[in-house]
């Protein structure tokens, strides 16, 4: 059993390939649908700096990068196997859109 408890969904993976069953509980997503919104919509804001929000070509790359990286999050996340325990509603929907295992996140 891996049990994580620090949100470094990037270890399911190796914890799978070590044929270990995987739980965890996620306090905050590394990556979230309200971040990737504010880049798509060039906001300024902690995650995106005003250099890039007033850049097209930065801001295309920063989405481009984040959408990539959305969806590693994403499929390290389906590696759990166990439950998935999160500590609010805002995260339970994050984790369920970029993990895809609302049946397992309590």
């Amino acid at each position: 059993m891996f049990l994580d408890t620090m949100g470094y969904a990037f270890a399911y993976p190796l914890a799978r390939l070590a044929r270990c069953r995987v739980a965890c509980y996620t306090h905050y997503p590394m990556i979230s649908r309200d971040m990737l919104a504010r880049v798509a919509a060039r906001r300024p804001s902690y995650n995106n700096d005003a250099r890039v929000a007033n850049s097209r070509a930065r801001s295309w790359a920063k989405y481009a990068y984040y959408r990539l990286f959305a969806r590693a999050y994403g499929a390290a996340g389906r590696c759990a196997d166990g439950p998935v325990m999160v500590n609010s509603s805002w995260t339970r929907g994050h984790v369920d859109h970029l993990w895809r295992v609302p049946g397992r996140t309590f």
